[in-house]
Order: structure tokens, then C-alpha cells, then sequence
């Protein structure tokens, strides 16, 4: 994606994509756990995090590709994604995951929430971000405890700015 100037609402969001993103260096990685106030430190759950949600064979046990992890038509749900990025004017960069790998759509989901997209906002949380929370935290819960901790914060994210942008229609 192209960099923009996130603001202070959406700014969870662009620092969840480089949570979950195997094109940021742990590094960037790290100053995004720690700005998310994740639990523990990058540094002490790298390992872990890598073979989980990266590395696997023949694929890994918690896959951020969101078609793929929730069972759903891979050509749709990347035409999804497509549509909101188009939507918004939004080039892809020369290094990019796919449109539903959950780094890029917290990127397409920050910049809808920046431009006040009540209507996409709540669709995307509830067709995709939401149900990859709640299957992804359970299925943590057998894998890592310590990692199930990641959807479940992200998800309490995603509902705390539905609240915000339901209160906003008040």
C-alpha cells in the first residue's frame, strides 16, 4: 500500500497491519507490539509468533490469509478487498501481500475508518476482521495461550471503534 498520514483513531489499525505483516522487520514489528501495549515483548514470543502465524507446513496453523483461515472463496474475497482499495484510490506497492492477508486489509480497514466509511467499516468487521478474532482466538487457545491474546485484543479494537462510530450516529 501507499504510506498515508493516519490519525489518531486509525492508528491501531496501521500498527496492527505490521503485526501481522512478514514484510516488516522485527524491529518495526516490536515498536507495533509495543505501541498496541501487547503483553510481554515481541522479542520474548518471536519464535513462537513466526511458526504460527508464518511459517507451517503445509501451510501454518493460524493463517492470515483470511479466505484461506475462514473457508471462504479466495477470488471473492480478494475482489472484496479489491473493491474498498479501489474505493479509496490505492496502489498497491512494488512489495505486497494479497488484499485479504489480514496485514493488508488492517491498512485498507485503517484508511476507511480515516474517511469515516461507517458502512464499510461495519461490513469488513463483521463479513471478515471479526470472525477471523473469534477463530483465531480459539483456536490460540490450544496452540499458544499467549498468542490467543493477539485476536482477542484486536478484536476488542474493532469493537471499540464500532462503538465509537455507532455512538457517532446518535
Amino acid at each position: 500500500m501507499i504510506p498515508i498520514a493516519y490519525s489518531q483513531i486509525s492508528m491501531p489499525f496501521f500498527y496492527w497491519a505490521k503485526v501481522w505483516s512478514q514484510l516488516v522487520d522485527d524491529k518495526d514489528k516490536s515498536m507495533a507490539w509495543q505501541a498496541l501495549e501487547l503483553p510481554n515483548t515481541f522479542e520474548s514470543i518471536s519464535e513462537e509468533y513466526w511458526s504460527i502465524f508464518h511459517i507451517g507446513m503445509p501451510v501454518p496453523s493460524v493463517s492470515l490469509l483470511l479466505h484461506a483461515f475462514l473457508g471462504l472463496d479466495g477470488a471473492n474475497s480478494r475482489e472484496d478487498w479489491m473493491r474498498v482499495a479501489n474505493h479509496f484510490g490505492l496502489k498497491m506497492a512494488e512489495h505486497r501481500l494479497t488484499p485479504d492477508h489480514l496485514a493488508s486489509a488492517c491498512e485498507i480497514f485503517a484508511i476507511a475508518v480515516d474517511r469515516n466509511e461507517k458502512m464499510l467499516i461495519r461490513e469488513l468487521s463483521q463479513r471478515y476482521l471479526l470472525p477471523y478474532c473469534n477463530k483465531a482466538e480459539s483456536k490460540l487457545m490450544t496452540l499458544s495461550p499467549s498468542l490467543a491474546e493477539l485476536p482477542k485484543l484486536f478484536r476488542e479494537d474493532i469493537l471499540q471503534l464500532l462503538e465509537i462510530s455507532q455512538a457517532d450516529d446518535s
